[in-house]
Parts: C-alpha cells; structure tokens; sequence
C-alpha cells in the first residue's frame, strides 16, 4: 500500500513586518559633573582653568585665532601652563 502524498496547502495571505514600537521608557542621560582640585588652600575647577588659560591666549596673541588648546594646571607653582594652535606657549595664575 502506497501512501499517498498531499500537497501543502498554499495560503494566499502574507505576512506583514511589524515596525517594532517604539520604547516609551526615558532616555537616560549622562549627569552633570563638576570637577573640583583642592590643592593645600587652593580650590579651582577645570572648567575656571581652561576659562583662563583662553582668556590669557587672546590676550597675549590678539591677532591669532585659537583652534586648540592644551592646559598643564600646576597647583604647587599657582599657574596654568597652555599651548595654543599647538605652538603658541603661555601661563596664567589660578
């Protein structure tokens, strides 16, 4: 006895993709971070540091457009070290 073979049924409807939903959980955001040094009496932050290293290149290179900056902050000689546009030096006090 032979079995017989039945054809799968074929199905006309399709499937539609499914966008998937969008989260309705809040995106979690990085905090607010305030650096503080505290140096024996000193206390600075970075942000007042890099202020005035900027402020101290403007005022000794007014006709030279800064583009970056790189900051040494030296708490034990009172002074923050920077290099603008990677070749103009100075310092200013903290």
């Amino acid at each position: 006895m032979a079995a017989k073979k039945t054809a799968a049924p074929k199905t006309t409807a399709t499937k539609k993709a499914t966008a998937p939903k969008a989260s309705t959980k809040k995106s979690i955001k990085d905090p607010t971070v305030k650096v503080v040094f505290q140096y024996q009496d000193v206390e600075f932050t970075e942000a007042s540091c890099v202020k005035k290293a900027q402020a101290g290149f403007k005022k000794a290179f007014k006709d030279v457009e800064l583009k970056t900056l790189d900051i040494y902050i030296k708490p034990e000689e009172r002074k923050v070290y920077y290099v603008g546009n990677g070749k103009f030096e100075g310092f200013v006090d903290l």
